[in-house]
């Protein structure tokens, strides 16, 4: 197949593939036999009757399909009608391609030179799909930590509020106090032997508790103080 600026021709359908997206278009059927003609006879003059005939095979057709044809072009492989750096009109003859813009590529050479264009043409793609990726596991980490920093917290609380020893000298242990339940509401239940204490860290530990319910990630705290009878 050929290959025109950016543009691979396809020879039996009237497609073209952009190399630069790897997107394949479809053209118009005259369009492409005349573009077919024009890469076929590169840096030769073609004459208006000689592309009538080959894009309109026994049809009489005016010269202005022709015109419209050859504008068509133009716009897809991105050349001024006015500079005609590639596609050149000879004043009252024809059409010429400039040779150096027009290449022919096996079918095995089109496709690498289509993966070559994504890699070096267009290199955004993976590193877009790398950042995302990094930005997920990113997040994924950050409310990882926030977990673990929000239970952190709610066990500091618990011990702040809930000294393990209450009395000033060293108790003879020698049975368990029952425990009795003291506090409770939709995300926080606490059990001990005192009201006063069990409201205080009610207060202290609810706020912490009911964010990480709203999160999911817990579903309900249950604290109790162990205390052992002394004599």
């Amino acid at each position: 197949m050929y290959k025109l600026n950016n543009w691979l021709i396809h020879l039996d359908h009237p497609l073209v593939t952009d190399l630069l997206k790897n997107e394949e278009k479809r053209i118009g059927y005259h369009d492409h036999l005349v573009i077919l003609m024009l890469c076929e006879n590169a840096g030769k003059i073609n004459t208006k009757e000689d592309l009538l005939n080959r894009a309109w095979p026994g049809k009489h057709v005016s010269e202005g399909s022709l015109t419209q044809s050859i504008s068509a072009i133009r716009t897809l492989i991105e050349d001024d009608g006015k500079q005609q750096k590639y596609l050149k009109t000879v004043a009252k003859v024809g059409y010429k391609l400039e040779s150096e813009a027009v290449s022919w590529l096996e079918e095995s050479d089109s496709q690498l030179d289509s993966q070559d264009h994504l890699l070096t043409g267009d290199p955004s793609g993976k590193a877009e799909s790398f950042e995302d990726s990094t930005d997920k596991n990113t997040q994924h980490t950050f409310g990882r930590n926030q977990i673990y920093i929000a239970l952190g917290l709610v066990f500091i609380v618990i011990a702040a509020l809930f000294p393990l020893v209450f009395a000033t000298k060293e108790p003879n242990l020698t049975s368990w106090l029952p425990l009795t339940k003291m506090f409770a509401s939709e995300v926080l239940t606490v059990y001990c032997d005192n009201e006063e204490e069990a409201k205080v860290v009610a207060e202290g530990v609810t706020p912490l508790v009911s964010e990480e319910v709203k999160q999911g990630r817990l579903s309900r705290l249950i604290l109790a103080e162990t205390v052992l009878n002394s004599v």
